[in-house]
């Protein structure tokens, strides 16, 4: 979609314009903008399966020419995994739990194309050290929901069936899908008991080939095939639940005139960018090139959740949910710096969050690409993750995309709640929520302004009185900053807020995530 048209208006009708806004509003001072929070208006349950990622675990050389870093992903899961010891590493455990990641997707993105999960189990591998029970433990050990991807180009629906009774047959020597009894190899590999994974989606972003043999993938074949898995994994397990790759309209639906109503979900990717080619990214300013983003991520993405919807309901003869299985801001250079990894990609992931959370958005869950070291990491660890001494603890630099994370972890509740911001040609945006109880009011606030603070008065509606608020604000002092070399540059920080009896006031940072928490006073 286009950038919205910019309007010139009088700077003296606006001033009218403002003065007829917050005259009704009481509201003391020349504050420029206002918060209202509508705390018994709840607008859902906290999605907590929208705070996923991807673990990696492929062989890079299944569809890149770097043959000689395979061990890094599919040995170490990119640093999640101890192969010297059989074991996840505790550290990386911990860095997810604390990042509340709730949901994980492997093994990964392109190189799912021709991943063979059956080299991926047992005794005696010299490869694929961190493979399908790996990969499972470390779901156990932070909690997350698994979600598994299943290779469109290696092997066929037969051994999509395999894989779904290995993981969740029964051991009772029914083998229901004949052959080799795959529930009594699992137990054998020290698992007796099922998995009972419940996610799979079919393929990885298909229409583009597996940068090997395959070119591209027609939306009437991959349909075909599709409805050829579907079959054959839901006759092992009818339980689960299979989601088919989308990718754009015209694509999306023709292959859905293939597949009508055999879908449990659809697979949609994000990244936005500034919407424009590389060659003038690379010449504009980085406050221009996040702005611009942060101008696009609502108007684009969130029509496009919208009419997704609305054509997988129309094929579909029902509404069918998304799951957005990878998303990031999409800048893949390296210089001035890497943009991915900077204050600025974190207000655009912190944006999609906000989207993706909305009771309307229909997302069933969200996986940011991906945790840890590699080329997207949220967090790398300092030293060599494939040589390091695990009796050492090991050190990790969190990247300001996971700083966001860890803000809706330690500031967010578990309701949704409406809120809205006046006027609504103000830079900022919220997310609001409360706790079960409603005795805490958390705001997750961006200021996607790149120059100028914004002072604000934040109100509650007249049925919920706070006596006492905290802030916790993620920025830098640009919005291209990044913790590559200086490790703590773009960081959290706690401030106070002023006010009392539901009435508050703060100052909104240029480029900044702010956490806000509201305690209720004791009546």
């Amino acid at each position: 979609m286009a950038d919205m048209m910019r309007i010139s208006i009088p700077s003296t009708f606006i001033m009218i314009a403002a003065a007829v806004l917050f005259r009704p509003l009481c509201v003391p001072g020349n504050e420029t903008a206002l918060i209202r929070v509508h705390a018994q208006k709840e607008a859902g349950a906290v999605n907590n399966l929208v705070f996923g990622t991807n673990f990696i675990g492929y062989d890079p050389a299944t569809y890149e020419d770097r043959h000689d870093d395979f061990r890094g992903y599919c040995d170490y899961g990119a640093g999640v995994w101890d192969p010297g010891h059989a074991r996840p590493s505790s550290e990386a455990m911990e860095l997810a739990r604390a990042a509340g990641v709730s949901v994980i997707r492997f093994p990964g993105g392109c190189g799912a194309h021709r991943y063979d999960w059956k080299a991926a189990i047992g005794a005696g591998r010299t490869r694929f050290l961190f493979g399908i029970d790996e990969f499972l433990r470390t779901c156990r050990e932070t909690g997350a929901v698994p979600v598994y991807t299943v290779s469109y180009f290696k092997g066929n629906e037969s051994d999509a069936a395999d894989l779904v009774e290995y993981l969740n047959g029964r051991d009772d020597g029914t083998n229901p899908n004949a052959g080799v009894d795959w529930a009594a190899v699992r137990s054998a590999n020290g698992h007796p008991e099922p998995y009972g994974v419940s996610y799979f989606e079919i393929g990885n972003e298909d229409w583009h080939g597996d940068h090997r043999k395959v070119g591209s993938v027609s939306p009437e074949s991959y349909g075909r095939r599709y409805l050829a898995y579907w079959s054959a994994m839901k006759s092992v397990d009818p339980s689960i639940q299979i989601g088919a790759i989308l990718c754009d309209p015209l694509w999306d639906s023709r292959m859905m005139n293939i597949i009508r109503g055999k879908i449990d979900f659809g697979i949609m990717h994000m990244y936005p960018d500034a919407g424009e080619n590389g060659k003038k990214i690379r010449l504009m300013p980085a406050d221009m090139i996040f702005e611009k983003t942060l101008e696009r991520v609502g108007p684009v993405y969130e029509t496009l959740l919208k009419n997704t919807s609305k054509l997988l309901k129309e094929k579909a003869g029902r509404a069918v949910p998304l799951a957005v299985t990878e998303f990031n801001a999409g800048f893949i250079q390296e210089e001035p710096v890497p943009y991915r990894h900077s204050l600025g990609a974190a207000l655009v992931n912190a944006e999609l969050l906000r989207m993706l959370l909305q009771a309307g958005s229909k997302v069933i869950m969200a996986n940011y690409w991906q945790f840890l070291n590699s080329y997207w990491g949220a967090a790398y660890e300092t030293g060599d993750y494939m040589a390091r001494d695990h009796a050492v603890p090991a050190r990790y630099v969190k990247r300001p995309n996971y700083l966001v994370y860890e803000l809706y972890r330690d500031h967010f509740g578990s309701e949704l709640v409406e809120a809205e911001v006046l006027p609504v040609t103000s830079q900022l945006s919220v997310n609001a929520s409360k706790t079960g109880d409603g005795n805490s009011i958390y705001l997750i606030v961006a200021n996607k302004d790149m120059h100028m603070p914004m002072d604000c008065v934040i109100e509650f509606d007249d049925t919920a009185v706070m006596d006492d608020a905290r802030a916790w604000i993620l920025n830098a002092p640009s919005v291209d900053a990044t913790n590559e070399l200086i490790s703590d540059a773009v960081r959290i920080e706690p401030r106070p807020l002023a006010g009392s009896e539901g009435l508050f006031r703060f100052r909104f940072e240029p480029h900044s995530l702010t956490a806000v928490e509201f305690i209720r006073k004791e009546l």
